[in-house]
């Protein structure tokens, strides 16, 4: 399980990076197919706001999702739950795929 972190307008505090690591462990813990994750941390200090952007390595594909709001932990949060969302999907879509795929096969003999 690799971690990268890019941060813009902010110094990330250890409070900020080990909330994203614990989030982080989960979502490798749920989808084990998941081998990297980008966490890209803006703060637009002008309206205080937090960007947070998550990119993550599964299937031999990049899922993408950001989240934005003024509070970070939440915003965090709510990215890495997002992200576990759509990693469930793709996984429930691939399996979908592949059971219709089965069916095909099974109807063409």
């Amino acid at each position: 399980m690799n971690i990268h972190f890019n941060t813009q307008s902010i110094v990330l505090s250890e409070s900020m990076r080990s909330h994203c690591v614990t989030k982080a462990d989960h979502l490798f813990a749920v989808h084990p197919q998941a081998t990297e994750i980008f966490v890209s941390i803006i703060h637009h200090r002008s309206y205080g706001q937090y960007d947070v952007e998550l990119k993550v390595h599964a299937e031999h594909q990049w899922c993408f999702v950001k989240h934005s709001g003024d509070e970070f932990y939440h915003v965090a949060a709510e990215a890495f739950s997002a992200m576990t969302h759509k990693l469930q999907k793709q996984k429930t879509k691939a399996k979908r795929e592949l059971r219709d795929h089965s069916l095909e096969v099974e109807h063409d003999e």
